[in-house]
């Protein structure tokens, strides 16, 4: 997301940082998945809270072209879009490949990480 991301609008953070666990306690979420499986994005838009492919697309409308198009999918009922979402989660390492290092980051990428306490 960080890649394509050029306006610098969204702030991340995993379910694991303190910022992560601040959230998901402040908006009562659960993680039912085991210890690094973690497989739900969630996305906070003006208070609000989303999951899954509704989080997913509601990036997506903002994103440039051509990842906006997606936001076709929400003529998709929600159970359904959820269904899809939740087997390419499970299946992503297989449907997308798996690296064998990590991304480096960029001298930016410390700002595109949430700090709720440094704000």
């Amino acid at each position: 997301m960080i890649r394509y991301d050029k306006a610098k609008q969204f702030k991340l953070a995993s379910v694991q940082s303190r910022e992560g666990v601040l959230l998901m306690d402040h908006y009562q979420l659960r993680i039912d998945e085991p210890e690094g499986e973690y497989k739900t994005m969630y996305y906070l838009d003006s208070g609000q809270i989303y999951q899954k492919s509704t989080a997913f697309l509601r990036i997506m409308a903002t994103m440039p072209y051509p990842w906006r198009l997606l936001v076709i999918f929400k003529l998709i009922p929600r159970g359904a879009r959820d269904f899809c979402y939740d087997f390419i989660a499970s299946n992503r390492y297989a449907i997308f490949g798996k690296y064998s290092t990590c991304t480096l980051p960029h001298s930016d990428h410390e700002l595109r990480f949430l700090n709720i306490h440094n704000q």
